[in-house]
């Protein structure tokens, strides 16, 4: 599959839990959106249904349903298929399907396992998001020799792999004892097929509100730094596997996201009000 074709799978997988799998794809997703990708979709593969219960606060939130078009389709693996197969059909009718997996630490089960195992093949990108912290780091690195020896076995070589600095406080200086110190030990042995996004998500209790009332980083409250750094992660991703990004300063990516937003906050109001009038 050519990545710039539709249908890119772009898959976050992490050793561990808790690493702002599930927040990173859709402000990352609703960015996409804003860079001109209008079909979207997210297929949830972690056991605990994290984007499933996001999107479905989102659709009977008062306050957000009015932004319905703006965020990403989701779905699971319907019941008798298999993960290939779904996005066989998923492809063809979407710009990007962003796959959110399970950390698979403490899984006794090992489905988690099994089920990023399966995905890793099927993805043109993979990111791995890390937070700051030697255990992370330490998880991480784990996190990308399992993928690479997956990768290796079924022959695709050719998939883009990213670390993404996540949830990141105390911003450059964070980052800097991350590359310079926690990642600069072992780095060096993953140069061919890893790159250090340069671009972080700093950490942001705003958003984290928005996501637990079924929004984003745009939504219910916009948090310019939290969707500025998202833009740019994407973006870097993209350059990384060799798709050059549109050209739009973050700045009007924010002017229009708001300016569509508000569009369709115009068009439900206008929708209530004659609902109401038809009852009256």
């Amino acid at each position: 599959m050519n990545k710039e074709q539709e249908g890119r799978v772009i898959l976050l997988a992490a050793q561990k839990g808790g690493v702002n799998k599930t927040s990173t794809i859709i402000n990352m997703s609703s960015v996409s959106h804003g860079e001109g990708n209008k079909r979207l979709v997210v297929v949830d593969l972690d056991a605990q249904r994290s984007t499933i219960k996001w999107n479905t606060k989102f659709r009977t939130a008062e306050t957000l349903k009015s932004v319905d078009a703006y965020f990403p389709a989701v779905t699971e693996i319907p019941e008798g298929i298999t993960l290939e197969t779904l996005i066989e059909l998923l492809r063809p009718k979407f710009n990007e399907i962003y796959l959110d997996t399970a950390g698979y630490i403490g899984d006794k089960t090992g489905e988690a396992k099994r089920i990023l195992e399966e995905a890793i093949p099927l993805a043109d990108f993979i990111i791995t998001p890390v937070r700051v912290g030697r255990f992370d780091v330490d998880s991480a690195f784990e996190t990308m020799e399992f993928i690479n020896d997956v990768l290796e076995e079924s022959g695709k070589t050719d998939v883009t792999r990213v670390l993404l600095a996540t949830d990141v406080r105390g911003r450059d200086k964070s980052m800097n004892y991350l590359k310079e110190e926690l990642l600069a030990e072992r780095m060096g042995e993953f140069k061919d097929t890893w790159t250090l996004l340069e671009s972080y998500i700093p950490s942001s209790t705003i958003v984290a509100k928005n996501i637990d009332k079924g929004g984003s980083a745009f939504i219910p409250q916009r948090v310019n730094s939290v969707i500025t750094a998202t833009v740019k992660a994407y973006r870097e991703m993209l350059n990384v596997g060799g798709i050059k990004s549109r050209e739009q300063s973050e700045k009007e990516i924010l002017a229009s996201v708001t300016k569509e937003l508000a569009k369709l906050k115009r068009a439900a109001k206008k929708a209530v009000a004659e609902v109401e009038e038809t009852e009256d």
